[in-house]
């Protein structure tokens, strides 16, 4: 498998390690909070828990984040490097937590939750883009119609 120039690594790698930190902050902040209130040892993700809304929540912003400014950065190619990216962050998450505390809960939640986050994140820097070009575009002609 070809990974591209050491540009195009250095986009999923900075990708996945923006969108893991944001995961890795929040995460960290609400485990701070959960264990001041007496709370230890909860479990991000279980059966009907109302944190798992917050820990999809989490790894949708970390991955559109992640999507979105590796978009920014990108002229082609903007959601197949952020897939990766996603991706990335996934596998990243998954050494973390499997090797520093022994299990992973949630993790195909994780896995979809970047990976959706990033598309998105993705589409719409795209999207911003096309719109950005057409604006210009259109003041263009407007210039060219009052100079005739």
């Amino acid at each position: 498998m070809h990974w591209g120039s050491k540009s195009d690594i250095r986009d999923y790698v900075a990708g996945a390690c923006l969108a893991f930190g944001v995961v890795l902050l929040a995460e960290e902040a609400l485990s701070i909070y959960y264990a001041s209130l007496g709370w230890v040892g909860i479990s991000p993700i279980g059966e009907a828990e109302p944190l798992s809304s917050l820990f999809i929540g989490v790894h949708m912003v970390g991955g559109l984040l992640s999507g979105y400014l590796v978009g920014r950065r990108r002229a082609e190619r903007i959601v197949p490097t952020a897939l990766i990216a996603a991706v990335l962050a996934y596998i990243i998450e998954s050494l973390f937590f499997r090797l520093l505390i022994g299990s992973f809960q949630g993790s195909l939640w994780a896995l979809l939750s970047l990976v959706g986050g990033g598309v998105f994140g993705a589409s719409f820097a795209s999207v911003r883009r096309a719109r950005r070009r057409l604006r210009r575009a259109a003041e263009n002609e407007g210039d060219r119609s009052d100079a005739a």
